[in-house]
């Protein structure tokens, strides 16, 4: 159980997404993007009760075990407070010399977590999501700003949804005083906390800014 207790967060969360949304992990997002402190505070705090609870009886289960094995010296269950890693070093460490042999939870371990460190960096480049309105809304909000101060346009116009994977690009509207558009916006994605970059084409006179 050890071994596999990188998943535990993930699986965790996806489970409560599941329970928050009714189904529509998609949706979760939006209490992300609408800053739900309620919401948030609370999954926090049970992915955290739920993962302690999960290695203290796998803490349980896997001395129970060595000792079903015949193994007499056993690493201290105190070392689970430094983390499931640090664990199960000191009791790769006791197991070797009393067997010679039992590196594989430290092994699989190891290779789950870079397994799931890998995902977590990938998956805001090639997981599937749409942007909130809210968040296409605090889009318009930061490129009308800094356009309004060069006296540029006077409003940016976005359309209420985009695919919001980093690196991938939507397009808005530039309107002026009158409300008719003189220009284009193309947006592009360029970190998951909302970070921006844009290219203005206004009459024949590109520019390129980030935000």
């Amino acid at each position: 159980m050890l071994a596999v207790s990188p998943l535990v967060v993930p699986v965790v969360m996806t489970l409560l997404g599941v329970a928050l949304t009714a189904g529509n992990v998609a949706a979760l997002p939006v209490l992300v993007a609408e800053r739900n402190l309620l919401v948030l505070g609370g999954s926090l705090a049970a992915i955290s009760v739920l993962s302690v609870v999960y290695l203290i009886v796998a803490v349980v289960i896997d001395r129970r075990r060595l000792v079903s094995l015949g193994h007499t010296h056993r690493a201290s269950a105190w070392w689970i407070l430094l983390g499931p890693f640090i664990y199960l070093i000191a009791r790769t460490v006791r197991v070797v010399r009393e067997s010679g042999k039992g590196t594989a939870p430290l092994w699989v371990f190891i290779a789950t977590s870079v397994v799931i460190t890998s995902l977590v960096i990938a998956a805001p480049f090639v997981v599937p999501r749409s942007a909130t309105i809210a968040e296409m809304r605090a889009v318009e909000s930061r490129i009308t700003a800094d356009l309004a101060s060069e006296a540029l346009v006077a409003q940016v116009l976005c359309p209420d949804s985009a695919d919001a994977r980093i690196g991938s690009t939507f397009r808005c509207d530039a309107l002026d005083d009158a409300g008719s558009v003189v220009g284009l916006i193309t947006v592009r994605w360029a970190g998951i906390n909302g970070a921006i970059e844009y290219s203005l084409e206004l009459a024949g006179l590109p520019a390129e800014l980030e935000n």
